[in-house]
Parts: C-alpha cells; sequence; structure tokens
C-alpha cells in the first residue's frame, strides 16, 4: 500500500544519506570520551541499543507534546504558527535562493 511505499522510500532517503556515515564514524570518538579506549561488540551494541531506545523514546514524548499542544491551542494560535512558519520559509528560501545568485 501507500504507507508500505513512504517507509521504504524514508528509510532508503536515511540509509543513503551521507551524513549517517560522518554520524556513526564520529561514535568512536564518543565511545573514547565514556572511557571505553576499546571497545568489543559488547560495548557497541550496548551502546547502540541505549541509542537507538532514547531516540524512540524521545521521538513518542516529541510527538505527544505535539499533539498535546496542538489540542491545546486555538484556531486563531494554529493560523498565527502556520502563518509564521510560511514566512520563515519563504525568508530563508529567499536567503538560500540569494546565495545562489
Amino acid at each position: 500500500g501507500r504507507g508500505g511505499s513512504a517507509f521504504a522510500a524514508g528509510a532508503a532517503l536515511s540509509l543513503t544519506n551521507p551524513q549517517n556515515l560522518v554520524y556513526w564514524a564520529a561514535m568512536g570518538g564518543a565511545m573514547a570520551a565514556i572511557g571505553v579506549a576499546e571497545p568489543t561488540p559488547t560495548h557497541l551494541a550496548l551502546f547502540f541499543a541505549g541509542f537507538m531506545l532514547s531516540s524512540l523514546l524521545w521521538c513518542f514524548i516529541c510527538a505527544g507534546l505535539v499533539d498535546w499542544f496542538r489540542r491545546a491551542a486555538s484556531r486563531l494560535w494554529h493560523r498565527l504558527t502556520y502563518l509564521a512558519c510560511g514566512l520563515a520559509l519563504l525568508g530563508l528560501s529567499g536567503m538560500t535562493l540569494a546565495e545562489l545568485l
């Protein structure tokens, strides 16, 4: 279905992002910073599992906060924030265009 193709597209985009390679390569420095000079596969697996678990938890916390704020906000607040975000995007796109020219 449509949801599956969106998931596959998101996964492909994430897996082919060159910044991910740099990010995970930097994890060696993070391991050394927390005192693991020569990490074993167990150290790496525990670090990765903790990282993924905390990332997943943070996603649900953020989604819950967004949902709560969205339900609590008035229609005027929605319109004003959409307007502000739209203006910010226009401004950023204008600045990007100016740099390209």
